[in-house]
């Protein structure tokens, strides 16, 4: 493992909510953390992740398992296929989607609804997100 790399990687991050170190350098128009690195822009996460679980097939994506595209914590990363990285992102939309209409609902039928007014999790009340297995 290249520790002044990743070492310099991580002085470019904030701690975030469930464990993420959030990407606090320049990014993508789509908030994806990107560096200069031997003489190229690359992925900081997917540079992340190949300085701490090794070589990963370039036709290969990197999946964030926290689901924030600006967390390179490589513990969230996993390496998956393009298709599958696509497929989750939008299944995560969809319910994103879906929780936003319910709120919508919520807030013209029960405005005071406690729900409504916890904005924050904590870290008792987070869970590590599921392992995906990107052969499934």
């Amino acid at each position: 493992m290249n520790f002044t790399v990743l070492e310099g990687l991580l002085t470019r991050t904030v701690p975030g909510p469930g464990g993420c170190l959030l990407w606090t350098g320049a990014r993508n128009t789509k908030g994806y953390p990107y560096v200069r690195h031997a003489g190229r822009m690359v992925g900081a996460h997917r540079l992340a992740y190949v300085l701490t679980r090794g070589d990963l097939d370039p036709a290969d994506a990197v999946h964030h398992r926290c689901g924030v595209p600006s967390c390179i914590n490589p513990h969230h990363l996993q390496a998956s296929t393009h298709v599958h990285n696509a497929i989750d992102m939008h299944a995560r939309r969809a319910l994103e989607q879906r929780i936003a209409d319910l709120e919508r609902a919520l807030r013209i039928h029960a405005p005071n609804h406690p729900l409504l007014h916890h904005t924050e999790i904590s870290e008792e009340e987070f869970r590590e997100p599921d392992v995906i297995d990107p052969t499934d």
